[in-house]
């Protein structure tokens, strides 16, 4: 981590980064510290040197996409090619090859904002294999807590959904992983954690509201 950090090319797009707001109802946060809080929600168990750098690395190429639009809110399209092309160049200025493929792979899907299909899992495990799929669901989970609270029950509630496709296509191919589960189950509380705030925030808000009535 040390030797990406040190990157003159990581370096010059951080502070972009931080430079850049995110003005939308999915964050709360500029670009950089994004980044940051993303870094610091990667489960203890996952946090291997792939997953960190990935989502060290995931948003970029954000300042370089921005568009705001006419109402002032903002957008990034094709903001995760962007970020795995940057990464790239600062992969290779830090020579860190070995993992490089995987690492610009999980950059480039991490957006995964719907529930796939079997065949694509399928393929991707074919592709990149289970461990590294992980990692990318890993790496999407740690990016909403990094987001604002707008959908954060329903995002995550979509990973949950992919990974038990992901056990679906397992079983089928009879490679069934106890580590699915684990992650899922990880997920499923936060998501369950989420919701009851959520709950509780607005019973509050209902409760205020009924006192100020009265």
């Amino acid at each position: 981590m040390n030797q990406i950090k040190e990157s003159a090319t990581y370096k010059a797009a951080m502070k972009r980064c931080y430079e850049t707001p995110q003005n939308t109802p999915h964050h709360i946060y500029d670009v950089g510290h994004h980044i940051e809080v993303v870094v610091s929600h990667i489960p203890k168990e996952y946090a291997d040197d792939i997953t960190i750098t990935a989502a060290m690395l995931h948003d970029i190429g954000k300042p370089d996409v921005r568009e705001t639009k006419p109402d002032g809110t903002d957008r990034f399209i094709g903001h995760a090619k962007r970020s795995a092309e940057i990464a790239e160049e600062i992969l290779d200025e830090t020579g860190i090859c070995r993992d490089k493929k995987t690492i610009l792979w999980i950059i480039k899907h991490h957006e995964i904002g719907d529930v796939m299909r079997p065949k694509t899992i399928r393929r991707m495990l074919n592709e990149m294999g289970l461990s590294n799929i992980l990692r990318l669901f890993v790496v999407r989970y740690a990016d909403i807590m990094g987001q604002s609270d707008y959908e954060r029950s329903e995002k995550l509630n979509t990973i949950i959904a992919n990974l038990d496709i992901l056990s679906m296509v397992l079983k089928e191919e009879d490679k069934s992983d106890m580590t699915v589960l684990v992650l899922k189950t990880y997920i499923k509380k936060e998501e369950e954690k989420e919701r009851h705030e959520r709950l509780t925030q607005r019973n509050g808000l209902l409760q205020k509201g009924h006192e100020q009535d009265l």
